[in-house]
């Protein structure tokens, strides 16, 4: 009888719910079953939604898919997402190129480990293989996942194409770190997802980004430099700035290319919460 209670009358169907539910899924959907309307009211205002379990296979990863999505029954919105599959997190240590050895975190499975944050959201970081930094728009799908044996990861030195995958795993989990504990904010969303870092973009590539497409696709991507005048581009503040630029993109959305000022504010914002990021290190 409370007035807080939601109208519980859904306003989309049961299928345009499966839509949005599948197009969260970052693999090849299988099926996804209907538990049926529920009121959903974790860290929101009671609101009326479907539950469903998706089942599917990953892309870039062997572990099963299986995720129970609650999408709002009003606009179709994703609400929560809890991955049914979880994993352990392991302490590894990664050979960085620019700051020594480090502690990182990774993912221990039955053959080995991978470089996979359980602690932060499941974020990965992948090697691009060098293809373009043109076909970003794709997320490079072709990318593949860091692995290894022994949990310790490159060599200090780019002859291990580890090493600048460490530089980028570690400014992430910093960054996490930083938003989680400085101001109370669980990723780049604030729902506890990670999200894909790629590093080795393109050849002779003198930038890093984040990119979202408004969908399913966003990641941090990273440049290896030209080789002389510029190193890999996966330094500390480098993550801090692009994660940002996700942030900043979740909350303000303030625009870039299509309104100068805006864009300018974007990169001053990154290019601030960076060198915080750094000095938080």
């Amino acid at each position: 009888r409370t007035t807080a209670r939601p109208e519980l009358q859904p306003k989309i169907g049961l299928e345009q719910a499966k839509i949005e539910a599948g197009a969260n899924f970052d693999g090849q959907v299988r099926k996804i079953d209907n538990a049926g309307l529920v009121v959903f009211a974790r860290g929101v205002e009671p609101t009326l939604a479907y539950q469903l379990a998706l089942h599917g296979d990953r892309r870039n990863d062997p572990l099963p898919g299986h995720i129970t999505y609650f999408v709002d029954a009003g606009n179709g919105k994703l609400l929560q997402a809890d991955d049914r599959v979880q994993t352990a997190a392991s302490n590894g240590t990664g050979k960085t190129l620019l700051i020594g050895n480090v502690g990182i975190v990774t993912d221990s499975t039955a053959s080995g480990f991978r470089l996979i944050d359980p602690n932060r959201g499941g974020g990965s970081t992948l090697d691009a293989n060098n293809a373009s930094s043109n076909n970003f728009s794709g997320g490079y799908p072709s990318a593949t996942l860091f692995t290894d044996a022994d949990n310790v990861w490159g060599n200090n030195a780019m002859s291990d194409r580890a090493t600048a995958a460490t530089d980028a795993h570690y400014g992430v989990a910093v960054t996490w770190d930083y938003f989680k504990n400085v101001h109370g904010r669980s990723g780049i969303f604030n729902d506890g997802k990670g999200v894909r870092s790629v590093v080795h973009v393109g050849t002779n590539y003198v930038n890093a980004f984040w990119y979202d497409n408004g969908g399913t696709v966003k990641y941090m991507a990273y440049g290896d430099g030209d080789g002389s005048t510029y190193n890999p581009l996966v330094a500390i503040d480098v993550a801090g700035h692009e994660m940002t630029h996700g942030i900043t993109g979740a909350t303000a959305k303030p625009g870039y290319y299509n309104v100068k000022d805006a864009g300018g504010i974007n990169e001053g914002i990154s290019d601030i919460f960076g060198t915080l990021v750094e000095f938080y290190a």
